[in-house]
């Protein structure tokens, strides 16, 4: 993680996400970008987030962590999207409820939590922003509760080798097989056998470290709508902005 300052840059993503439409009175002197390297963590389960962040670069995996340690897939992070709103509407101090990952390198436009609450609390605009961003985050988590009930695990793990790849042929693994059947709320010996199926039909080589993809057409048939519902659960500074993506 490192702190770049680039005024240049700043303006480029605030007037690439409409996001002065944020706030009544927005200076680029209370933003910075953080950027994040690759399986650097933008936010941890339990530990207090020290900025609110736009996630306007890179791709990133949400998850959550259980009592019992297993970790549970919630969704993908694509620009744009917000990070700590949750916690600045509830207590800034709380700690976050998921682990937020970067997949490749990130930029986020950062604002210290503490000018948050002095300066835009009392601003309208980001309010009814911000307001909306959680609304979207509800139906995208009753949703996303859903999808194991709904969906296959040839599905969902089609869906997420591709979401992984990021338009790439071969995905480096960070987590275990072990642990990739926690985030998609299987067993280890079903994931194994969908993985072999995958193997035999031709769609993925793999090892221990790696998932070459042979066929991304064929894990595109498996993966079905959920490609569609990544699509369509992704927040996009349209839905935040107001009528028209305006104020």
């Amino acid at each position: 993680m490192k702190f770049i300052n680039d005024t240049n840059l700043i303006q480029n993503y605030i007037k690439k996400y409409s996001l002065d439409s944020w706030f009544d009175k927005l200076e680029p002197a209370d933003m910075k970008i953080i950027r994040y390297s690759r399986g650097e963590y933008l936010a941890r389960s339990g530990e207090p987030l020290d900025h609110f962040m736009f996630f306007v670069r890179g791709r990133a995996k949400i998850y959550t962590v259980m009592e019992n340690g297993k970790s549970y897939l919630l969704s993908f992070y694509e620009p744009m999207q917000v990070i700590g709103d949750v916690e600045l509407m509830n207590d800034p101090k709380m700690g976050c409820n998921c682990h937020v990952e970067a997949l490749i390198e990130c930029d986020c436009l950062a604002i210290p939590m503490e000018v948050m609450v002095e300066k835009f609390f009392d601003d309208t605009s980001f309010l009814r922003a911000v307001a909306k961003s959680l609304a979207i985050k509800t139906c995208q988590e009753s949703m996303a509760s859903s999808v194991n009930l709904l969906y296959t695990l040839e599905s969902r793990l089609a869906a997420y080798i591709l979401a992984l790849a990021i338009d790439r042929a071969e995905v480096i693994l960070d987590e275990s097989y072990a642990d990739m059947a926690d985030l998609l709320g299987t067993s280890y010996r079903h994931l194994a056998r969908v993985l072999n199926k995958f193997v035999e039909e031709g769609l993925i080589t793999k090892n221990k470290k790696s998932i070459l993809i042979l066929d991304h057409n064929g894990l595109k048939t498996y993966a079905g709508e959920l490609i569609l519902f990544r699509e369509q659960t992704r927040i996009s500074f349209s839905d935040l902005a107001g009528p028209g993506g305006q104020k």
